[in-house]
């Protein structure tokens, strides 16, 4: 398999269905290594000690098939979630025999909170951004569109796809959102040269299982997931996790699972979405804070699974330094991340999320007011890869969007406005899905992002 990742921007216009020849283009991550390692931590003796050993994984869309969970950032108004999965066999692991590494050897960095981020999110964010790309911001009250010509330091030279049409800033949505908002437009796939054939993926002949559901239309059918928040702060462990409060805007630790209000998330605000299963109902979670040993909880495993999701993303205009804890003003996003780096500790040096244990940012807007987000894998030294072209931040009204990890590889597609988030889906709208005939493919080289 070839070392590299298969990227293609991810618009949709005009979707009148699921089928492959209604939608438009799609994000589809490929060529995965399918061998790599990281860091899993195996223990937590002390506060602020968390002993590593290496952990060798083996697998077509690995680590992407272990346990993940979601996270959404404000300002960020959920409508829907849904979290489906196929028939797939799990990934063979092992453990490789190594020394043991403690937290002081290995400092992570989490990229929507690091320390770097702190001091170099600006200089960050236009290296990451390929050369051509059209870079939209409301800056002072102003919308400023400009072409990024910056391919970071010592780049090699770099083609350019074309680039979407800017999207327009929309105004700050009322506090009251409406039951049922209008879903964002997006523009129309740019046309392109056909890439070459390839055999289709396929999911199977069986439907996909919905295992988590939920909807601020209609509460009382949640089921499957929990709200969760870093949010119990513990002397030498910092924030750990803990239930969410139903306004997420409370910082304030709950007593038990809670179900989200229909409220905005606030800048900077964030909400892990986990399924219902404690780790303290088996030993699969492997080690987990012992600050949140009564609150750990399962994600969702398996190399075949989608994360649905209805929302918007409404503008703040919240300007100011990026420095904490105002780290990402008026900059919402939503990603999946490996349940083992919120169940130890997601934003400080006890985790395996800087050693490659997975992250998928599906739809991340890394500019204070920036019109557009970006998908994007960070996988530590092991690979990574980034959609150059972005999809258009639903300002005004809402966006449908689905992740899915199936076959040997991971897509982010925009759903059509009339996309159900049913009790389970056909394997022919699945296949539907991942078989999008207008994805074009981006090479980009392996390692560190």
């Amino acid at each position: 398999m070839r070392n590299s990742i298969a990227v293609g921007a991810a618009l949709v216009a005009g979707l009148t269905g699921a089928t492959a020849s209604s939608l438009g283009t799609g994000i589809k991550f490929g060529g995965f290594p399918s061998s790599g390692t990281y860091s899993k931590i195996v223990s937590f003796p002390a506060a602020g000690d968390c002993p590593m050993e290496d952990y060798s994984y083996t697998g077509a869309v690995s680590p992407l098939d272990e346990e993940l969970v979601m996270i959404f950032r404000g300002p960020i108004k959920i409508n829907q979630i849904a979290v489906y999965t196929g028939d797939s066999a799990s990934s063979k692991k092992t453990k490789r025999n190594g020394r043991a590494k403690n937290a002081h050897e290995r400092r992570h960095g989490h990229a929507h909170f690091h320390e770097d981020r702190k001091e170099k999110r600006e200089a960050e964010v236009e290296e990451k951004r390929q050369v051509g790309a059209i870079v939209t911001a409301t800056i002072d009250g102003v919308v400023e569109t400009w072409t990024n010509t910056y391919a970071g330091p010592s780049a090699a030279p770099v083609v350019a796809p074309a680039a979407p049409a800017a999207v327009p800033a929309a105004a700050p949505a009322p506090a009251a959102a409406p039951a049922k908002e209008k879903s964002a437009p997006a523009p129309k796939p740019k046309s392109a040269a056909a890439p070459a054939a390839a055999p289709a993926a396929d999911v199977g002949s069986g439907d996909w299982s919905r295992v988590a559901y939920y909807s601020v239309d209609n509460t009382s059918a949640t089921d499957g997931l929990a709200f969760m928040a870093n949010n119990k702060f513990v002397m030498g462990m910092g924030y750990v996790l803990g239930y969410a409060a139903p306004n997420p805007n409370n910082f304030a630790e709950a007593t038990g699972p809670q179900i989200l209000e229909d409220t905005m998330i606030l800048d900077n605000n964030e909400i892990i979405v986990s399924t219902n299963k404690l780790c303290s109902s088996d030993s699969g979670c492997g080690a987990v804070n012992p600050a949140a040993v009564d609150t750990a909880m399962h994600g969702w495993g398996g190399a075949t699974k989608a994360f649905m999701a209805e929302y918007s993303m409404p503008p703040t205009g919240l300007r100011g330094a990026i420095t904490y804890p105002n780290l990402n003003p008026d900059a919402p996003a939503f990603w999946i991340l490996n349940a083992q780096v919120t169940n130890t500790q997601q934003y400080d040096a006890c985790s395996c999320w800087k050693s490659g244990c997975g992250e998928f940012d599906v739809h991340e807007v890394l500019l204070p007011g920036e019109t557009s987000g970006y998908a994007t894998m960070h996988m530590g030294t092991n690979f990574h890869g980034q959609a150059p072209t972005g999809i258009p931040r639903p300002t005004d009204g809402t966006i449908k969007i689905a992740a899915i990890v199936a076959g040997e590889n991971a897509y982010v597609q925009v759903l059509p406005d009339n996309f159900d988030f049913d009790s389970s889906l056909a394997a022919d709208v699945m296949n539907n899905l991942i078989n999008n005939p207008n994805v074009e493919e981006f090479t980009v080289s392996t390692g560190a992002l």
